[in-house]
């Protein structure tokens, strides 16, 4: 797998919402070690030097700024590295605002500016958000073309993204997939399936997936179980399909 810790720091897109699922594609070992400065960009900061303006934070970045400091990047000489451009589109997907860094990611590339693993996993988790999941496995089918070897947080941004839009069975047989490809989906996978299963009514399938997750050593926490009840809370049955030994997680 390709992968710097230098980068991975540098690089956390949101993972997708489904239902009341929420949780973050990327995790820092130490949160406080994180480059990105969590402070508000201001309209004065446009008078610094990209490198100054990274630094400092561009947390909550208007598209206007968002605009000229990717021009400013883009005119710079040396030019900045993929992971500065990187830093500026994870900003602007916290923001929501997927069809700016979707077009800049273009930008970016027709300036002769390679897209890596990072970049790319930030396209499909907008794609996702926007609900354009053909684009997303385009996305997918690019990583492969250019030899990177994706990982469960790819994965997971894909599965989410087909049960935010109701494909939950796509989900499933994707996530069947990875099983045959000898990857062990990891809990944000379990989690997210379980979810979206729950949201479609089939409770005893969600049950079922865990059982499967368990055998293939993937333990599940107290969001996996959360669904699950709540579902089961909302319809007036009991749960019998929950043995006590799985909401111990053991």
């Amino acid at each position: 797998m390709i992968r710097s810790a230098k980068a991975l720091r540098f690089v956390r897109p949101l993972l997708l919402e489904t239902g009341t699922l929420r949780t973050s594609l990327f995790h820092s070992p130490c949160e406080s070690s994180c480059f990105v400065c969590e402070r508000g960009f201001s309209s004065s900061d446009r008078n610094l030097s990209y490198k100054e303006r990274l630094r400092n934070g561009i947390v909550g970045i208007k598209k206007d700024d968002a605009v000229a400091l990717f021009q400013t990047m883009i005119e710079s000489r040396p030019r900045p590295t993929v992971i500065d451009f990187n830093r500026l589109f994870t900003a602007l997907a916290r923001t929501k605002q997927y069809d700016l860094v979707l077009d800049l990611c273009k930008q970016m590339e027709l300036q002769g500016i390679a897209h890596n693993i990072y970049t790319l996993s930030i396209v499909i988790n907008c794609f996702c958000r926007s609900r354009k999941l053909g684009f997303a496995f385009s996305a997918m089918g690019k990583i492969l073309k250019l030899g990177y070897e994706p990982d469960t947080v790819t994965f997971s941004t894909l599965i989410n993204g087909l049960c935010l839009v109701g494909r939950v069975s796509e989900a499933v047989d994707l996530v069947d997939r990875l099983v045959g490809m000898k990857v062990i989906p990891n809990l944000i996978i379990l989690n997210t399936l379980v979810n979206g299963l729950c949201l479609k009514g089939r409770v005893s399938e969600a049950v079922a997936l865990i059982d499967r997750m368990l055998a293939n050593g993937c333990q599940p926490d107290a969001f996996t179980y959360g669904p699950i009840l709540n579902r089961m809370c909302k319809s007036g049955k009991h749960f019998l399909g929950l043995r006590s030994d799985q909401k111990d997680g053991t």
